[in-house]
């Protein structure tokens, strides 16, 4: 099998092995979906957290009724693609990819009403491609830098006036993460494709989940030309 590289000769297979050689690499999802030509497909592997979005205080005959407003959010890691096929291996792609997570800092901040505002984090990709039938396009990357700042402190002894100082100790570090997003099209035009390739994902997971096998090999293959 031929390995999937890009027009420029890149050759994605060794680029995830060397993520794989690399402990600062995580592999957040590998999602897939199937769906129909003209059709928007979505996947959200997350949580649905909710949100407070007001809060209102009613009574009568001097009672109270403190009554609080909420919105239920996905978090986590979502893609909408909506593919159109052309002449049977052309495929333009509208493609929405978010990832997202809950700012862990702003769980411990308490607002004027007693209840925390939950902050999320979140980086989007909006784009519309071409690509072959079976070519592996890269999405990306989406960089952030974080920045931490913690303190410590002895208990009491960091509370005294003026001398508290010597008791404390801060840092600051700086995070910094780049979101690469992989994908590889795939048309199938009759039931048996369908089935051959639902056979090759369930023998991926059973692989992966029972069988524990590196999650980055399978990709890798997949990026050689080489089915799951």
């Amino acid at each position: 099998a031929r390995a999937k590289t890009s027009a420029n000769g890149i050759n994605f297979a060794a680029i995830i092995r060397a993520l794989a050689s690399n402990d600062d690499a995580n592999l957040l999802s590998t999602p897939s979906i199937t769906t129909m030509d003209n059709e928007e497909a979505k996947i959200v592997v997350g949580q649905n957290v909710p949100f407070r979005t007001g809060s209102t205080t009613t009574g009568s005959n001097g009672t109270t009724n403190p009554f609080t407003t909420i919105q239920r959010e996905d978090v986590g890691l979502t893609l909408e693609v909506t593919p159109h096929v052309h002449d049977g291996q052309l495929i333009r792609l509208e493609i929405v990819q978010e990832v997202s997570d809950v700012d862990q800092q702003s769980l411990g901040s308490i607002g004027s009403n007693g209840s925390a505002d939950i902050i999320t984090n979140k980086r989007t990709i909006e784009t519309t491609v071409l690509a072959d039938n079976e070519e592996v396009i890269v999405l990306g990357g989406l960089m952030r830098d974080k920045t931490n700042n913690t303190s410590t402190k002895v208990p009491l002894l960091g509370d005294i006036p003026v001398l508290g100082h010597l008791f404390k100790t801060s840092s600051t570090s700086v995070e910094r993460s780049n979101l690469l997003v992989f994908l590889r099209p795939t048309v199938l035009s009759s039931k048996e494709e369908v089935k051959t390739q639902t056979a090759r994902k369930y023998s991926g997971i059973w692989e992966v989940e029972i069988e524990g096998r590196d999650p980055y090999t399978a990709i890798s293959e997949l990026f050689d030309g080489r089915q799951p």
